[in-house]
């Protein structure tokens, strides 16, 4: 599998299987599949082509094996470095698979994709163009762990995300566009779609422009979870919120006071949906404590429903282009009311409601580097999140 490359990685790899192939008494099966499905990739990845065009029965054995794993062997291999590499070594695979075969389908003439290759991981593997924005990874092994044990799952093929990707489009007409090229093209692709949640024709009474898709690679044998939708919407509910308290004083070694701005920075989508929520719950002590602003709660989370509804109709009609600067304004002054409404809830209790007991959130927002800016536009029993990457998942 001599191969001549400028990419020192793949000439290391290339170097360490003609190693072994040479050394019969020093043969590693295991090893050697490693390096091969590692070279594979790399290769790929520089060449930007394909990883695999029919079953690779060995890296779908790895992912049976994965899949069988429990929350202690997961635990095990985010602690041991080793692990780890084997374990993104077989995710990067079905990462760049995945996201290869949707990219060549929706992709316009001449346009590459990005991507970074990082301590064994491969992270932020992106498309654009003038209308979408395709975005992909692997959720982190402290993010797989943690939605295990919140899930109250035994094994990690009971959850579906590990491998996910979402496309934001400039409109939700756009979104069905590419929604209906995956559905004609992905079987020619080695890929079915397992199951479809349609929030664009079928919205949901709170969350809509979107369309979910739970993929499976025969390729393989990993699930992929695909989101398609509106980037205004997912923008608006995606929005950073500030929330400036009382200025606190610090002690200082010296004996100095220095004066400090007390801040939670948080999101739209996790104070209107996930706090409001709990806080309106009459079985939780949040609803006695806070019962003066039950109006107001309601209030903001009715105004969170209708201003996507506002951003879904106007895509629908398209109708876009002229409404978006008020809707941007809407949305401006429907931050400053958030900020103005959730100061008079204590901070501890929202980062206890949000699960984070830090002083400081992560803005779930997708990178800042990830995003593109468009020029032509500027009833069921699941709740919708976003985790740390940026994705909204339904649970």
């Amino acid at each position: 599998m001599n191969i001549i490359n400028n990419n020192p990685n793949i000439n290391k790899i290339n170097d360490r299987i003609l190693e072994i192939n040479s050394n019969k008494n020093e043969f590693n099966k295991n090893e050697f599949q490693e390096l091969d499905l590692e070279f594979q990739l790399q290769d790929s990845i520089v060449k930007k082509q394909d990883i695999f065009n029919q079953v690779n029965s060995n890296l779908i054995q790895q992912i049976e094996k994965f899949y069988n794993y429990d929350i202690n062997q997961l635990k095990e291999i985010r602690n041991n470095p080793e692990l780890q590499k084997k374990f993104y070594n077989a995710y990067n695979a079905t990462l760049y698979n995945n996201f290869y075969d949707i990219y060549d389908i929706i992709k316009s003439d001449n346009n590459e994709f990005k991507y970074n290759l990082e301590e064994n991981k491969l992270k932020n593997i992106t498309y654009e163009d003038s209308d979408v924005i395709f975005y992909a990874n692997i959720k982190s092994l402290n993010g797989i762990i943690e939605k295990i044990e919140r899930k109250r799952k035994n094994k990690l093929g009971e959850i579906t995300d590990i491998v996910r990707g979402r496309i934001d489009c400039k409109d939700i007409n756009k979104a069905q566009e590419i929604y209906n090229k995956l559905k004609e093209k992905l079987n020619s692709k080695n890929k079915e779609i397992l199951e479809v949640d349609d929030m664009i024709n079928n919205p949901r009474p709170d969350y809509m422009g979107r369309i979910h898709l739970l993929i499976k690679d025969r390729e393989t044998g990993s699930t992929f979870e695909l989101q398609v939708g509106s980037k205004n919407i997912t923008d608006f509910i995606e929005k950073a919120v500030s929330i400036e308290y009382d200025t606190k004083e610090n002690l200082n070694r010296n004996g100095t006071i220095t004066l400090e701005s007390d801040k939670l920075n948080s999101n739209i989508h996790d104070l209107c949906y996930k706090v409001t929520n709990k806080i309106l719950d009459q079985n939780l002590p949040y609803f006695e404590k806070y019962k003066n602003m039950i109006p107001d709660l309601k209030n903001i989370k009715e105004e969170y429903v209708n201003i996507q509804k506002e951003i879904y109709e106007a895509e629908k009609n398209n109708q876009i282009d002229n409404k978006i600067t008020g809707i941007n304004k809407r949305i401006d002054n429907y931050v400053n009311k958030l900020q103005n409404i959730f100061r008079k809830i204590e901070k501890n209790d929202i980062l206890k409601i949000l699960g984070n007991e830090d002083n400081n959130l992560k803005d779930n927002r997708i990178p800042e580097k990830n995003k593109v800016n468009f020029e032509n536009y500027s009833n069921q029993n699941k709740s919708t999140q976003i985790d740390s990457d940026g994705y909204i998942l339904m649970n």
